[in-house]
């Protein structure tokens, strides 16, 4: 199975990501459906029944901090060209939350990128140059879980049904 450890953003977080778009950034080639808004925390290709098994019993004893993150900035991807939303200001349980899911999936025996991890929600494929947006992005999202997702190609395009979910423990407050 094609999979990815990533944070689903919920139903009302993904239409004001895609309001925003709509408004922000009109005519824009391939977009991403609104339905399909994620971010990734670790991508990690085509996995066995192994280990995807190893993974969840990994994945299983990792104890992670709830966090909230503002959805601010814009950016792009030049070689796979894809326009992006994501955070200035990465909180730092996000940044422990992909490393720890990165390692647990290391392992699993499962090859994961290493380069520096930029949080983002893609918005479009296929963009030769990155538009303008007309005013700057300011979406909040607040994430108590996290998701083994399956990428499937069907007929009406790609889909990611979550296979798992992990929460994320409450911070505590003084």
């Amino acid at each position: 199975m094609r999979a990815f450890i990533g944070l689903d953003i919920s139903a009302p977080q993904k239409l004001a990501i895609d309001a925003w778009r709509q408004k922000a950034l009109p005519a824009l080639p391939k977009a991403v459906p609104a339905a399909n808004f994620h971010i990734t925390l670790a991508f990690l290709g085509n996995i066995d029944a192994r280990q995807q098994e190893t993974l969840i019993s990994n994945l299983d004893s990792l104890i992670e901090k709830t966090f909230s993150l503002e959805l601010d900035i814009t950016g792009w991807f030049k070689k796979p060209q894809v326009l992006w939303i994501g955070c200035e200001h990465i909180p730092e349980q996000l940044a422990k939350l992909a490393a720890s899911t990165a390692s647990a999936a290391r392992a699993s025996s499962i090859q994961v990128r290493t380069d520096t991890y930029t949080p983002h929600v893609t918005l479009a494929h296929k963009v030769k140059e990155p538009p303008a947006a007309l005013f700057t992005p300011s979406v909040q999202c607040h994430f108590g879980q996290f998701h083994l997702f399956e990428s499937l190609s069907t007929a009406h395009g790609v889909t990611y049904p979550i296979r798992h979910t992990w929460p994320l423990s409450p911070l505590q407050t003084k």
